[in-house]
């Protein structure tokens, strides 16, 4: 157990400097609703207004209690202590709460970087599932104007255009594809150029040279998970846990079947030696609540990753959470989502790749083949790859506390990009905000 405890001092440097030293100045938008609460400067819509006509994880607004951490499992078992109902699309709110408490700068001038709190997300979740007669488009389209001209209105934007802003995106950057026209389209997207020179936040970015959004600075971060860890000491805790936990089966698939999952079902059904199935049939009712997801991925050696209904899924990081192998049917969406957390050189150290064994035997080509194999794989193996994923656990998570955790490893790596980058864009001006072509962009690899 020698090598959990090399993870103490490392978790206990971090401590009182969760951004990795950086401070961010929160800008006041106008307000959206006086009846919302405004502090922070962004505004804390109700739950029940985002999700009126959808079931969250938690089949309730429970995901958005705790500081949208959701509930805790307060059970007697060690495991289960540990677990929380987190809800998937609360990362945004978590950020924001997570700045404003204990990275913010209380005057631009002492500012790295600056957030605006434009809730992105809630727009769109308020809009498709909630309450209609406040989450009208022309409301959200007014608050969006609204929005951008008072950024337009302050120094620290028109200094160079955003180039120093953060813009937290609570979803998947899907969501907020751009339409073919967007000439009197004026509600918040990717392919906006309002937004060229702004760093933002989701979890899973847009495919790469998107022909009508082009090259944004768009960074994925890991999707919210189980595990809120709240000391250093409880970090290690739950890693010597993962490590010692029994693990009874080989693999494990929990996945709602899909057409492109029909090969992968019938596999594992027929090797119920090898692979274990906890089938979503009815989405989260079934699969989204921790209280089964975590203990099932706790007994696996495997986790299989079929592609999701976006190319990354939750499952990757709700398994590595977990100490559970990946087995991806495809490498390249979390290449290119998560490099600072999972990077590419080291992800064959932590998952089974497609090229694993070879490309005639993976989840993609021969499925039957992968389940042998892993099957054959010698323990000793299996041991080193749950041990590389142990180490990593904590810059996955988001701490309660904060610690070294996903927020300070993205700032950690934000830093090192914006100080390479020897060219800061210019300042954007207003009468460009309803071009439909982006200017030309050094790309980001």
């Amino acid at each position: 157990m020698l090598f959990l405890l090399l993870l103490l001092p490392m978790l206990r440097d971090t401590r009182g400097n969760t951004c990795d030293g950086v401070r961010i100045f929160i800008h006041d938008l106008p307000r959206f609703d006086p009846k919302y609460n405004h502090t922070n400067g962004w505004p804390h819509i109700p739950c029940w207004d985002l999700i009126r006509g959808f079931q969250a994880d938690t089949s309730s607004c429970d995901g958005y209690t705790n500081n949208y951490l959701g509930k805790r499992q307060n059970t007697t078992t060690y495991e289960r202590s540990m677990i929380w109902n987190t809800w998937m699309s609360s990362f945004g709110p978590i950020w924001y709460e997570r700045i404003a408490q204990e990275c913010r700068a209380r005057t631009s001038e002492t500012a790295d970087f600056f957030l605006v709190p434009y809730p992105a997300a809630e727009f769109f979740m308020g809009h498709r599932w909630g309450n209609r007669h406040v989450m009208t488009m022309p409301r959200i389209i007014e608050y969006y104007q609204k929005v951008r001209e008072y950024l337009l209105s302050t120094p620290e934007w028109r200094r160079c255009g955003g180039c120093d802003h953060i813009l937290i995106i609570g979803r998947n950057s899907p969501d907020f594809y751009p339409p073919r026209d967007t000439s009197d389209f004026n509600f918040f997207h990717l392919g906006d150029p309002f937004w060229f020179n702004v760093t933002q936040v989701t979890s899973e970015v847009p495919l790469k040279y998107h022909p009508r959004i082009g090259n944004t600075h768009t960074y994925g971060v890991p999707y919210t998970s189980f595990l809120h860890v709240d000391t250093p000491e409880e970090a290690i805790a739950w890693a010597a846990y993962a490590e010692a936990h029994t693990r009874k089966y080989v693999t494990t698939l929990i996945a709602g079947r899909r057409p492109w999952r029909t090969r992968l079902f019938a596999a594992c059904e027929a090797s119920p030696d090898t692979c274990h199935i906890v089938e979503c049939k009815n989405g989260c009712h079934d699969c989204c609540t921790y209280q089964q997801v975590a203990p099932t991925y706790l007994s696996s050696h495997f986790c299989l990753m079929p592609l999701g209904d976006q190319p990354t899924r939750r499952a990757y990081f709700d398994a590595l959470q977990a100490a559970c192998i990946p087995v991806l049917q495809a490498s390249e969406p979390y290449e290119r989502n998560y490099e600072w957390f999972t990077p590419t050189r080291h992800l064959k150290q932590i998952a089974i790749t497609p090229d694993a064994f070879g490309h005639n035997c993976s989840l993609a080509t021969n499925i039957t083949c992968t389940l042998q194999r892993l099957n054959e794989m010698p323990s000793g193996a299996i041991t080193q790859m749950r041990r590389r994923i142990i180490n990593i656990i904590p810059s996955l998570g988001y701490a309660r506390a904060g610690g070294h955790d996903a927020i300070q490893t993205f700032f950690h790596y934000l830093k090192k990009v914006r100080a390479s980058d020897k060219n800061p864009p210019s300042p954007y001006r207003l009468n460009q905000t309803t071009a439909t072509t982006r200017p030309k962009a050094k790309r980001r690899e």
